[in-house]
């Protein structure tokens, strides 16, 4: 696993831990620790994300990209 956590920027501040694919808000700047498994980060990548049931998309502008996604 290339990374630990997806933790987007302002203004959502949406996270997703890669190891137990677990979706939260987070309330800091940033998320050392996820708060279902208890698994801490080592790598955290900041980026947008879009999850489908098969994959997990990471880039910039995901809300328009999300329309093609689907």
């Amino acid at each position: 696993m290339k990374y630990d956590s997806i933790q987007e920027p302002k203004p959502h501040h949406t996270c997703i831990c890669l190891n137990c694919d677990y979706i939260y808000q987070r309330r800091k700047k940033v998320s050392k620790q996820c708060p279902r498994c208890g698994y801490k980060y080592k790598k955290i990548l900041k980026s947008e994300f879009y999850k489908t049931p098969w994959k997990t998309h990471i880039g910039k502008n995901m809300e328009e990209k999300r329309k093609y996604l689907v």
